[in-house]
C-alpha cells in the first residue's frame, strides 16, 4: 500500500518563540508547512512534493530593533504560484494563526 498520513506539531515558550510543522501525504504526493518563530524573526517553508521533486516556498522576516527585512523565494512555476496564491490571503493566515495560538494557549 502507498504512504498515507497526516501530522502536526506546534512547541512555544513562554516569549513566544517557537517552532512547527504539519504535513499530510498520500502515495508520492506530500505537502506541508514547517516555520521558526523568534522574537526578531520569522521563518516559514511550505512545499509539496511530488513526482517532479520537492517544491518549497520559502518566507523570512526580521524586525529587530536596528533593521527590518523580509524575503521570498520559491523554486519552479508551481512553487512561485504558491507564493502568489499565499500573499493573497497573508492576512487571513496571520489572523488563523493567532486564533489558534490564542486557543493553544488557553488550554494550558
Amino acid at each position: 500500500d502507498p504512504p498515507k498520513y497526516e501530522y502536526g506539531y506546534n512547541i512555544a515558550n513562554d516569549q513566544g518563540d517557537g517552532q512547527g510543522k504539519q504535513e499530510q501525504r498520500d502515495g508520492i504526493h506530500a505537502s506541508g508547512r514547517y516555520f521558526v518563530q523568534g522574537k526578531d524573526s520569522n521563518q516559514e517553508v511550505q512545499y509539496f512534493a511530488d513526482d517532479w521533486g520537492y517544491h518549497p516556498a520559502v518566507e523570512y522576516s526580521s524586525v529587530g530593533p536596528y533593521s527590518r527585512s523580509s524575503a521570498q523565494f520559491a523554486l519552479d512555476h508551481e512553487a512561485v504560484q504558491q507564493l502568489k496564491n499565499k500573499n493573497l490571503f497573508n492576512s487571513m493566515i496571520i489572523l488563523l494563526n493567532t486564533v489558534v495560538e490564542t486557543d493553544i494557549q488557553s488550554l494550558d
